[in-house]
């Protein structure tokens, strides 16, 4: 079951992750008090490093958009 958890998550980093998400990610853990680097949110993307706060982050940013992009392929397939 957490092979499968594994995936899913994957699949969403892949898929919906923006251009530029290393600095969305700074910004929000910075003003959450954590310190990073757009190196470190990078490995951690890549699970080269593991620091579960910053892959909590990167996952709720990848989970924004990709409200947003259902949103928009909702809206355009009513068109």
């Amino acid at each position: 079951m957490q092979t499968h958890k594994a995936v899913k998550v994957l699949e969403l980093l892949n898929t919906y992750l923006p251009w530029g998400y290393s600095q969305i990610v700074v910004d929000r853990a910075k003003s959450a008090g954590i310190i990073t680097t757009n190196g470190v949110v990078r490995n951690v993307k890549c699970f080269f490093r593991i620091n579960i706060q910053i892959l909590n982050i990167i996952i709720e940013v990848a989970k924004e958009h990709q409200s947003v992009a259902e949103t928009e392929a909702e809206k355009l397939s009513k068109i």
